[in-house]
């Protein structure tokens, strides 16, 4: 089905949908998308809600929560690790860096800050993502609706 713009015999648009298929059986291929509409608010009308379904909808919901939650849990103190990992290695080179002296080679030197510059931007694209992982994580109490809010919501559909 291709939606497109078709104008009136009065010069108005209305939206239709077109079958392109050449196996389609329909007869006209167009309708307009407000018929399809109308049925789709008509069968959502007929919908009822109870405490039921708002149960069912929340057990659903939690299952679905606690799963990204895992994820982002794990992906989190993946992150961390990571993290502690590279700021030990700083601190390592740091150390190393600081026990030169003028002795030491200057090559040795540079090599050692270049070492140092590489893991300090790893530690920051590893803040930017611990940051964005953090964002996503919110408490699930937050996204529970009341069940009265939840049945008004569906039950005014018509």
């Amino acid at each position: 089905m291709y939606i497109s713009r078709s104008r009136g015999y009065n010069g108005t648009y209305y939206l239709s949908a077109r079958c392109e298929n050449k196996e389609c059986s329909r007869k006209p291929r167009a309708v307009r998308v407000k018929v399809i509409l109308v049925e789709i608010y008509r069968a959502l009308g007929e919908l009822k809600f109870d405490g039921k379904d708002y149960n069912r909808h929340l057990k659903y919901l939690k299952e679905y929560v606690d799963v990204k939650l895992d994820k982002l849990i794990i992906e989190k103190r993946s992150l961390l690790g990571t993290k502690r990992r590279k700021q030990a290695k700083i601190n390592e080179y740091a150390t190393t860096y600081s026990k030169f002296d003028s002795t030491t080679p200057e090559i040795v030197k540079q090599k050692v800050r270049e070492q140092i510059e590489m893991l300090q931007e790893d530690l920051i694209n590893i803040e930017q993502e611990l940051a964005k992982v953090e964002s996503l994580i919110i408490a699930p109490e937050g996204l529970k609706m009341n069940q009265e809010k939840f049945l008004n919501s569906l039950n005014k559909l018509e």
